[in-house]
């Protein structure tokens, strides 16, 4: 059985959010790799609402073997062989500055985003672990203690008073990550002998406010055909019906402000965004609490005088469970790795949600922590080394993309102002930038560079 089996690796994962679940999925195939995950929270449970699944992500799915559940969360029409490959609009823009709601542009992009539940996404990623990946709820991590040798475990720490080892740490304990602090602490103090930069590493360590506030909820799609029967949001035009079949996400612009929204839970809900930005805050700690309720009243004076198509959005929030978040980003750290530590999602690289990154760059750091941690090279020993090649790897892709996104933010609110033309192009140019690299193949490279520096043929691991 594997919990009597001597293991390769020991794995505790703190955090039990997507990324944390979906590397604790793809070790669940690994027998000799054994995996612990801890989440702070009372039970296994994700915040938030909806989330956008471009094609990058998807791509993993399907190499994972989830792909299909997910499509079916979502409702879209099944993809053949897991990847579409049609080109069409999946985001609409519209300006709202006046009484008139007036088209802006259409994003396109290779097989269309999908867009799920935030809570269903993450209840079929706990769904799908085995019974011998052990998960512990109410167990929110306070510290832990490096090795002091190669054969020596990492102790954890947890606010009930236990503990527990491990050989490797995964800090998935998104934004306000304890990992994170302990770990970048650990690099400063470190400072004078190894030449890391001391300041940059502590200023890394507290989460920054973004300059953005945002309002989410959800809304009954029959609420909306009620309020509004002809809003623009339920038509099925050309666009959607032809090139994707998909319902259309929706972006209307105004300076200072913007809401998105799109179909959740196979189109019964939509995800409804609204934000509010201040970017001369941008770069401040902000005061806690970051989350509280939000209030649809407030809402309304905020966006008073757009037009009638944005109010009835606005007007439908009313009654909803209302949320209020002070949207946060970490900044660029020197590195997501040290020792036998390492950190993924949020607590690596928490950006804003301008270009819907976020969720997808959290399931790909799990899936190249999945490839390295599965190759029988990688043991304690070569632990740290295996790490910083992760580091090296991800990291240039997940600040790339921070930057794209914080871009999209300051063109949205129109802080980088762009004629239509230019917008459309600008656009389109930062959203491709989700493209430039296929995981898949960064994976499979780095699977060649083990091989090699195991001399380890391919014949030889299938």
């Amino acid at each position: 059985m594997l919990a009597d089996s001597q293991p390769r690796l020991r794995v505790a994962i703190c955090g039990g959010g997507v990324g944390g679940l979906t590397l604790a999925f793809q070790l669940s195939k690994v027998p000799d790799v054994h995996v612990d995950v801890y989440e702070a929270a009372s039970r296994f449970a994700e915040i938030g609402a909806g989330i956008a699944i471009p094609q990058r992500p998807r791509r993993l799915f399907a190499e994972m073997g989830l792909e299909q559940d997910v499509v079916a969360l979502a409702g879209n029409p099944p993809a053949t062989k897991g990847v579409r490959q049609d080109v069409g609009p999946d985001l609409q823009f519209w300006s709202a500055d006046s009484g008139e709601l007036e088209h802006v542009y259409d994003k396109a992009s290779t097989g269309g985003v999908l867009t799920v539940h935030r809570a269903e996404f993450h209840a079929l990623l706990l769904s799908c672990l085995p019974a011998h990946t052990r998960t512990h709820a109410s167990k929110r991590l306070v510290s832990y203690v490096p090795p002091v040798s190669l054969d020596t475990p990492i102790t954890l720490k947890f606010d009930d008073g236990s503990e527990a080892t491990c050989d490797v740490l995964v800090g998935a304990d998104g934004i306000k990550s304890t990992v994170r602090v302990r770990m970048l602490e650990d690099l400063a103090a470190r400072e004078d002998r190894e030449g890391v930069a001391q300041k940059a590493l502590l200023e890394a360590v507290p989460p920054r406010y973004s300059g953005m506030t945002s309002y989410r909820t959800v809304i009954p799609r029959e609420k909306l055909e009620r309020a509004a029967p002809e809003h623009p949001y339920l038509g099925e035009n050309k666009v959607v019906v032809v090139c994707t079949r998909e319902a259309p996400s929706m972006l209307m612009i105004r300076p200072f402000k913007m809401f998105i929204c799109f179909p959740i839970s196979k189109g019964k809900l939509i995800n409804v965004s609204v934000s509010v930005m201040d970017f001369s805050t941008e770069g401040t700690l902000h005061p806690e609490p970051w989350a509280s309720p939000g209030d649809a009243a407030q809402l309304n004076a905020f966006f008073d005088g757009w037009a009638a198509e944005a109010r009835h959005i606005i007007s439908c929030m009313e009654g909803c469970d209302i949320k209020r978040w002070v949207v946060n980003v970490v900044r660029p750290l020197p590195t997501f790795a040290d020792g036998r530590v390492v950190l993924l999602g949020d607590a690596a690289h928490a950006m804003t949600p301008y270009l819907g990154a976020g969720a997808g760059q959290a399931v790909e750091d799990a899936y190249i922590l999945a490839i390295l941690f599965s190759h029988s090279h990688t043991t304690v020993p070569t632990m740290p080394s295996i790490l910083r090649r992760y580091s090296e790897v991800r990291l240039p892709v997940t600040t790339d993309l921070a930057a794209t996104s914080a871009e999209l933010g300051r063109i949205y609110s129109m802080q980088i102002r762009l004629s239509r033309e230019e917008f459309g192009r600008r656009v389109q140019e930062l959203f491709d930038r989700l493209e430039r690299e296929d995981p898949v193949e960064e994976a499979q490279r780095l699977i060649a560079e083990l091989d090699e520096s195991s001399g380890t043929k391919k014949s030889d691991t299938g």
